[in-house]
């Protein structure tokens, strides 16, 4: 059903198809009661601003998705419920949510899937604590990529603030007077392409880490596309003093191609610092993010303990 109504699916199946059943565009839905779908590419989806429940009250009554690439597929703003549904055998992912859509999963059977949930792109699910979903012989039981994640917290401002990715590996950086990368990979997570243009939307980076020794410390934050290109030094600073630091950097969208950047330091062994700039980046790409840090003494330490990235607003 597509464009508005309200959609009851109870007692059917559909097998060998591209979608079993749908909710598309603003539908009001409730597809379960012992309704099934067999080998599809997607067994059943909401989309476009879809809400209602997948499944049923007790197990038994559920909808059952078996050996559909995606068991459950929750797309473009739609807000669902998927309760006490039986899915299996999916290999790319039994529920799937993903482009600010919202779902609320709880008392599930998910057996041999890739991925058991998987979320992307803004999604967010409750894994509800008290009706507890069950997973076996899945390769991942859950995964968020990009800025999804498993609930929803928000900042003192009432903002909401996902923490994207971090770093806690802790990293000694002495010996060398190369320009030298302390934290990169996926564990610093991945802002999607074209995400980061809203003006009320700001990234946020701390650092944090211990200096030893004389000499200048430059430590830079940066940027780059998926394939390590198009590099952007988003901001950088330079301590001359020893002990402990921690860094926080803001970044404001200005448009596509540019954003402003403040950073603020603060340490014990000497006063607390503000920077502010503008810097070019292309914002349609996915970005992503490291940490370099470079001595003028070969014989000063830094060592850093985290590096964490948040998205807000």
């Amino acid at each position: 059903m597509k464009s508005g109504g309200y959609l009851i699916v109870e007692n059917c199946r559909a097998d060998n198809c591209d979608i079993g059943f749908a909710a598309i565009r603003n539908v009001s839905f409730s597809i379960g009661k012992k309704t099934k779908a067999t080998n599809c590419t997607i067994g059943f989806r909401a989309q476009y601003g879809a809400m209602g429940t997948f499944g049923e009250s007790v197990l038994a009554d559920g909808l059952v998705a078996t050996n559909c690439v995606q068991g459950v597929d929750v797309t473009r703003g739609s807000v669902v419920h998927v309760d006490y549904c039986t899915i299996s055998g999916s290999n790319y992912a039994g529920i799937s949510v993903d482009q600010n859509s919202r779902a609320h999963v709880k008392g599930n059977r998910i057996d041999n899937c890739d991925h058991g949930v998987r979320t992307e792109g803004g999604a967010e699910w409750l894994n509800n604590p008290d009706e507890r979903n069950v997973f076996t012989n899945c390769s991942v039981n859950y995964a968020h990529y990009g800025n999804s994640r498993e609930t929803r917290l928000y900042s003192q401002s009432a903002n909401n603030e996902f923490r994207i990715g971090a770093s806690t590996t802790y990293f000694k950086h002495t010996g060398t007077t190369d320009n030298t990368v302390i934290y990169f990979g996926s564990a610093l997570g991945k802002l999607p392409d074209n995400f980061f243009l809203n003006k009320a939307q700001r990234l946020r980076f701390i650092v944090n880490g211990i200096i030893t020794g004389g000499g200048t410390k430059a430590i830079s934050i940066r940027s780059t596309d998926p394939n390590s290109t198009d590099t952007t030094i988003l901001h950088s600073f330079t301590e001359t003093g020893a002990g402990a630091f921690q860094v926080e950097c803001f970044v404001y969208p200005i448009d596509k191609t540019k954003v402003r950047v403040v950073l603020r330091s603060l340490n014990h062994f000497g006063t607390a610092r503000v920077y502010s700039k503008e810097t070019s980046i292309d914002l349609t790409r996915e970005r992503l993010f490291r940490l370099y840090c470079q001595l003028s003494d070969p014989n000063t330490t830094v060592e850093f303990t985290s590096f964490e990235t948040f998205l807000m607003g």
